[in-house]
């Protein structure tokens, strides 16, 4: 009788030993995966820092090469890099102010890069279809367009915009803006070369986020939000 009691026990024993086992393993899977899922994301936003920095070899490239910038160019058509000129001016604009469509210049640019062959894809210029007239970023969350704000001698990107509007959508996590603004710029939402938006704000003219960044001084990105609340406005070096 004792015996089969002490064989209840071991059985019991090698049960929970067993069970400790799979317990682990699943912890290492899960932590495996989280790491592996955080992994991703760091390699996205390096992969939009790079997108950024590309783009602005590519603008100087062509302003080298051309005497202008894409989509602002006076002679695009004679060059043979569409059907539309610029007016040169050295800002890239839409037909209206404030912009009410991504068209005119700012959809030029696009096509004038992509015809000169600076960067990779085919960009027709006729439309605003994202990944068709304007490029994905690469977070893959909406498009990136250039433009040259009303009343600014400077020129920006906007990340984070969707087909046909001229809002930037919900489209970055504030993780995920922070890493992107301390690797080109200062790490803070509202100065330097990189400004965080609204989803939902108006490109040019739009107000700075309320739910990327706090109201604290100086302000903060909200790092604890997971959601997708910001775009960004990254100044041209080209």
């Amino acid at each position: 009788m004792r015996q089969k009691t002490n064989r209840k026990n071991k059985q019991a024993g090698f049960t929970l030993v067993e069970l400790a086992i799979v317990i682990v393993i699943i912890g290492l899977i899960v932590g495996g995966v989280l790491v592996g899922q955080d992994l991703i994301k760091a390699a996205q936003v390096r992969a939009v820092v790079s997108q950024i920095q590309s783009l602005d070899a590519a603008i100087n490239t062509f302003r080298s090469k051309y005497d202008g910038l894409p989509g602002d160019l006076t002679r695009a058509v004679s060059f043979g890099l569409g059907a539309a000129n610029g007016n040169g001016d050295g800002l890239i604009h839409g037909t209206a102010t404030p912009y009410t469509a991504f068209d005119g210049e700012i959809q030029q640019f696009w096509h004038h890069l992509s015809v000169a062959q600076l960067v990779a894809g085919n960009y027709d210029g006729s439309g605003t279809l994202l990944g068709e007239d304007f490029p994905d970023n690469k977070l893959k969350k909406g498009g990136i367009i250039a433009f040259g704000p009303s009343g600014s001698s400077l020129n920006f990107y906007a990340i984070g915009v969707a087909t046909g509007g001229v809002n930037y959508t919900n489209g970055i996590t504030p993780v995920e803006a922070f890493g992107i603004d301390s690797k080109l710029d200062d790490g803070f939402p509202d100065t330097g070369i990189v400004t965080a938006h609204d989803g939902g704000a108006a490109v040019e003219g739009g107000t700075n986020a309320g739910g990327c960044f706090t109201n604290d001084t100086p302000r903060e990105f909200s790092i604890p939000t997971q959601n997708n609340l910001c775009g960004l406005q990254v100044r041209i070096s080209g």
